[in-house]
């Protein structure tokens, strides 16, 4: 399903729940074997073990990298590889961006809706574009 689909289906809608969605995809989603599926649950599992790792002031120990041969775990305290480091920082700032331009959106709604501006949104964009400059 496109994005464009997601957007006309909850055009309209101000909450769409789990279960109404998970139904929507899976008309037009392909159910994947018990096999994947396992290794899939396995997966996440692992992720969030690895995320909920923290130093005593709570920050993140471990953080994952996507490369070539998949999702790698990166040991920060440990790591000697300045590449792999600044992959990580690089997707830690488009976070921080996608988050940022989201905090906006929903900033502005709630404006809209306190004061009764027109709706609209004045920056100008959908929330999640950001300078390519912001990233180099």
């Amino acid at each position: 399903m496109a994005n464009k689909d997601l957007i006309a289906y909850m055009d309209g809608k101000a909450v769409v729940d789990k279960e109404e969605i998970i139904a929507l995809f899976s008309d037009n989603y392909e159910i994947p074997s018990y096999d994947k599926l396992a290794k899939s649950y396995i997966a996440s599992k692992i992720s969030q073990a690895f995320a909920s790792v923290r130093d005593e002031k709570g920050r993140r120990v471990i953080l994952a990298k996507r490369g070539k041969d998949g999702i790698q775990y990166v040991n920060i305290p440990a790591c000697i590889d300045i590449v792999a480091l600044k992959h990580i920082k690089k997707r830690i700032l488009r976070d921080i961006l996608g988050q940022r331009a989201s905090l906006e959106k929903v900033e502005f709604r709630i404006d809209v809706l306190k004061t009764g501006l027109p709706d609209g949104d004045p920056t100008g964009h959908s929330g999640g574009e950001q300078s390519a400059a912001v990233y180099s």
